[in-house]
């Protein structure tokens, strides 16, 4: 509440911007305090940017816990940690946080990186790929996208969410510039990056010298959607037309998402376990 001018009510005490939503846990978020020196993961339940921060925190053997917030209700939320309002965030023990997958790489030092090829994916094949999907599915009736988006979120997230999406899609839509005029357009570009990338991979093998890595995990997460891993059940949620399944069917045998399954079915493993 406002203290107002007339002195009747003392100040609030303003939260650190590390207590996000502490005060609204009767509301069911989880409290994201310093108290208990956890790293905290702010994830959109189906992004592969936030795939991408989660595998490199597995992988590093980071113990974290994973919040998931739903599209749309992220952004006041997101704002209360970090500059922006994209996801996902890091919000590491004693109040730092650090905001974008590539960040979070930076800040786990991952070794196995290609900054040229991990710049093609995030700038380039990772926002084409959405663009593309979403260009289809956003204008499908049927298609599954609210599942998608507000999977494994709190109860209260989700009710607004899906009373709100009729806005919220025409939100992401617009913010996507994902129209179904540009559907076949954006099928050639992306089928020319999968072709780069079909002449990069050499079979099942890790991209940088053999080692699995930060490289591997860019790659890999970036193209998910695509390929749709069995360790990534979020997508199983999206039913898209006939004919735009089936060119994702004729996609997944190519090199190069045949070898987003096989990394995934070999290195996607939680809290940094190996394979056996």
């Amino acid at each position: 509440a406002r203290s107002g001018r007339c002195g009747r009510l003392p100040p609030r005490p303003r939260l650190p911007r590390s207590n996000l939503m502490a005060s609204q846990d009767g509301l069911g978020v989880t409290r994201l305090d310093d108290a208990t020196q956890t790293h905290r993961l702010l994830v959109l339940p189906a992004s592969h940017f936030c795939e991408r921060a989660r595998w490199g925190l597995d992988h590093a053997g980071v113990d974290y816990d994973e919040v998931r917030l739903a599209a749309g209700i992220h952004m006041p939320l997101t704002r209360r940690v970090a500059p922006g309002t994209s996801l996902p965030v890091l919000i590491v023990p004693g109040g730092g946080a650090v905001q974008g997958s590539g960040r979070i790489l930076d800040h786990l030092r991952l070794p196995g990186g290609d900054p040229a090829l991990e710049d093609r994916f995030e700038h380039r094949i990772a926002t084409l790929l959405r663009q593309y999907l979403y260009s289809v599915a956003l204008h499908h009736r049927g298609s599954g996208v609210p599942d998608m988006l507000f999977d494994g979120v709190p109860a209260w997230q989700r009710l607004i969410g899906r009373a709100s999406w009729p806005v919220l899609r025409r939100v992401m839509a617009s913010s996507m510039d994902a129209r179904p005029a540009l559907t076949a357009a954006l099928e050639e570009e992306l089928e020319r990056e999968l072709g780069w990338f079909d002449n990069r991979v050499d079979g099942t093998r890790p991209l940088v010298g053999g080692t699995f890595g930060r490289a591997d995990i860019t790659a890999a997460s970036l193209l998910a959607p695509l390929a749709l891993p069995a360790e990534m059940p979020v997508y199983r949620h999206l039913r898209l037309p006939a004919a735009t399944a089936a060119t994702l069917a004729r996609w997944r045998n190519r090199p190069s998402l045949r070898w987003v399954l096989s990394t995934y079915e070999t290195y996607r493993r939680p809290n940094g376990s190996r394979p056996a």
